[in-house]
């Protein structure tokens, strides 16, 4: 039996032979990015270009020395770390739901829209995810973190919200055993491998939107196709997006601010401490992480200069480290340009 791979609605955009693509999603569970011996329904995973495997509904994903990214509702995304599984219970954009079988899952949440239902389920536990944010879930010992957002757990007859450095340990029989706090700036390798996908997709974002801006074309938000990376990534309909991690989602009416998309690997802000093992955030240790690629991590002593994808600079606090009311372009050539003030930031 070999794997479903996900069939979706592409449209092309413009008249250029490489141009960034429109997708229309109808589902979610579209396996997009995998690292190492990842499997769907014990059938091992090989990454290709533009072929991502289908996560249908009550199909299983486990990974063992690797990593995968599962695209959920548009501007979402799961992923799983080493030796961990999970099942897909609804694949509904309206109403998306997963299981966390083992393992540890972190989800990036760019883009919740109200009327979309977006639900972890973990011993017993509806998890809802309401907000923008990053979360965390791990399952020996069972716990939940919110670094970034708001999440209620629901528990049968009990419910419990948790917003940012907020965590609750779990158990089989339903119950949150104690709720408490953590702090949001320490990650371990995990949490590293996701801010390096996040960055990756920003920067997809920028080459995307400024194709869609070229084409003319009318684009409500939504998952694009960009060709250069080979990835999909989030198109906001208007403004400038951001993610948990400090990465820019650009428009295509908004891209005119945006640099040449350039990848620069993971960076960490002052007071981020970027971990050398795999063991539960707050407990790692080691220096910062920076990368050329996705998938290639090196570690320098002290922290790389404060650039992000494009070579812009940011001065938020908290996990990203930008100010979503300060970006301000690279000059090129000719002179530089800048904005400040942008509208749209998000608030917590």
């Amino acid at each position: 039996m070999r794997l479903g791979f996900a069939v979706l609605a592409v449209g092309a955009i413009g008249n250029g032979a490489v141009q960034a693509q429109q997708v229309v999603s109808a589902h979610a569970g579209v396996v997009h990015y995998v690292e190492g011996h990842v499997f769907v329904d014990n059938k091992p995973v090989q990454q290709k270009f533009a072929q991502f495997p289908d996560l249908r509904e009550g199909g299983e994903l486990r990974t063992e020395d690797g990593r995968a990214e599962v695209l959920l509702t548009p501007g979402a995304f799961l992923r799983v770390s080493n030796n961990s599984s999970v099942r897909m219970l609804g694949r509904e954009l309206s109403d998306t739901r997963f299981e966390v079988l083992s393992g540890s899952v972190m989800v990036e949440c760019d883009n919740v829209p109200k009327d979309v239902s977006l639900t972890v389920i973990s011993h017993g536990h509806n998890i809802h995810l309401e907000k923008q944010g990053l979360y965390r879930l791990d399952s020996d010992p069972p716990e939940f973190r919110v670094y970034d957002g708001r999440a209620v757990i629901d528990s049968g007859p009990n419910q419990l919200t948790l917003k940012r450095g907020k965590e609750a340990s779990l158990d089989g029989a339903g119950t949150v055993l104690a709720a408490g706090t953590f702090n949001p700036k320490l990650g371990d390798s995990f949490y590293e491998w996701n801010t390096t996908r996040s960055g990756y997709i920003a920067s997809a974002n920028v080459s995307a939107a400024q194709s869609l801006r070229t084409s003319g074309s009318h684009w409500s938000s939504g998952w694009a196709w960009d060709p250069w990376y080979g990835a999909y990534t989030f198109v906001p309909a208007a403004g400038i997006g951001y993610s948990p991690f400090g990465w820019n989602f650009w428009s295509p009416a908004w891209v005119i601010y945006a640099p040449v998309p350039v990848y620069y690997g993971v960076y960490y802000p002052p007071g981020v401490v970027a971990g050398n093992n795999t063991s539960k955030p707050g407990t790692a240790t080691g220096g910062t992480a920076t990368g050329n690629t996705a998938g290639a991590i090196s570690r320098t002593p002290t922290p790389p200069p404060a650039v992000r994808p494009g070579g812009w600079t940011n001065t938020r606090g908290g996990i990203g480290g930008m100010s979503a009311a300060s970006v301000s372009r690279g000059s090129g050539g000719g002179g530089g340009a800048g904005r400040s003030g942008a509208s749209g930031a998000r608030t917590h």
